[in-house]
């Protein structure tokens, strides 16, 4: 769902309608609460995993095998510090048809050959970044300061980091820079968040005090051609199917554990689309399942679960964290260094292999897919009713 304004003279009416659909009917079907949805999103919203296929062939040197261990392997949705999985292809094996055809679409005779793709694939092209594995990749792959900085605001408490990624043009970078920061202010003494139902702090929805929440926003610049930023430009273009096209200035807000809003793009960066997606940040969280809700999980390498109070997710059960560095050690035993290969073929179009929730979504219908079904049933029907009360009024 395109929820951004995607021209200089297109308005956008329709999006506070999109936003009720997505978010606030969805609560008709998977019931909300009063926290806010930034506070929600940290503290509940595990992000979603971007998938690493390495490609090598016969067996990996111990040099790339310390690499590879830096990212972290195995089936968890949190791998090390990164939201990343990581899957080892020995290409002297015996491949699906799947897995030969991507390989065969990275055209490159360098090994090993690492290649990452979006959580969610069909959002955009899926592939965020390809290449030879070094030491360099890694490192630029799984952090930089960008977004290190922006981990530390959000685990500070900030409500969202709005990133304004720069289109190279200096004077509509800084006019789009300065209506963005200057409205972000006002919003801060405006909006104002809902009090808390004593319910939901009953039930553990929130860790922090009401005193606590703050309506605080900040921006950080990003430059297109900043070498050390390239994986994260590549990331958040990737975050819709079709940003590559404008050569505008962007702004994405960030939220949660690292969950990127829907773009704002050029003179859509204005007063009335700037307070939508604020709004949607304060207010109560309508549908706590975070697939319901708009954004893309972007990668990061923070410590979320040592450094924002860990809860339950009532999404889904989370994995065992593993392999997370300056924690103690779990007692597991450590993750093989060669796993067998199970990428999904809905995460990165290899294979479905071994994953129960993947395989449910395969055959079964999908939970967002239900959801979303029975609140136009439920959107249809109100308003069918209220048709029908019209037409007995008159």
């Amino acid at each position: 769902m395109n929820l951004n304004l995607k021209s200089r003279e297109r308005s956008r009416p329709w999006l506070p309608v999109l936003l009720a659909v997505a978010v606030g009917f969805g609560g008709a079907v998977v019931l909300g609460c009063s926290v806010p949805v930034f506070r929600y999103a940290l503290e509940r919203w595990t992000p979603d995993a971007y998938h690493l296929a390495l490609f090598y062939r016969g067996g990996l040197s111990e040099a790339d095998k310390a690499l590879v261990g830096e990212i972290g392997t195995g089936t968890g949705v949190i791998a090390g510090l990164a939201n990343a999985q990581t899957r080892l292809i020995d290409l002297d094996q015996d491949l699906e048809p799947g897995v030969r055809d991507f390989w065969s679409r990275q055209k490159s005779d360098h090994l090993p050959w690492l290649v990452v793709v979006n959580p969610k694939a069909g959002v955009a092209n899926g592939t965020i970044w390809s290449g030879p594995l070094s030491a360099e990749a890694v490192n630029r792959l799984v952090d930089s300061p960008i977004r290190r900085e922006i981990g530390a605001r959000l685990v500070s408490g900030q409500t969202a980091v709005w990133v304004c990624l720069e289109s190279g043009d200096a004077g509509k970078d800084a006019e789009a820079f300065d209506r963005l920061e200057s409205r972000l202010k006002e919003l801060e003494t405006e909006l104002k968040i809902q009090e808390l139902d004593p319910q939901d702090i009953a039930k553990g929805l929130v860790s922090v005090t009401a005193d606590a929440l703050k309506v605080s926003f900040s921006v950080v610049r990003l430059s297109r051609e900043d070498p050390e930023e390239a994986l994260f430009v590549n990331m958040l273009l990737e975050t819709e199917e079709d940003l590559r096209e404008f050569d505008e200035p962007m702004v994405f807000p960030v939220f949660g554990q690292g969950r990127a809003l829907y773009a704002l793009i050029g003179e859509g960066i204005q007063r009335s689309t700037i307070d939508e997606a604020a709004s949607f940040l304060v207010g109560p969280c309508s549908c706590e399942v975070k697939e319901q809700n708009p954004g893309v999980d972007l990668l990061l390498s923070i410590d979320w679960s040592g450094r924002v109070v860990p809860m339950t997710d009532q999404d889904r059960e989370l994995p065992a964290l593993t392999g997370l560095a300056g924690l103690e050690d779990s007692g597991e035993s450590p993750a093989s260094e060669e796993p067998d290969v199970k990428v999904s073929e809905l995460e990165i179009g290899l294979r479905l292999d071994g994953d129960p929730e993947l395989e449910a979504a395969r055959v079964g219908v999908n939970p967002v897919v239900r959801n979303s079904i029975l609140a136009v049933a439920l959107i249809g029907l109100g308003v069918l009713g209220g048709g029908w009360l019209f037409v007995r009024g008159r």
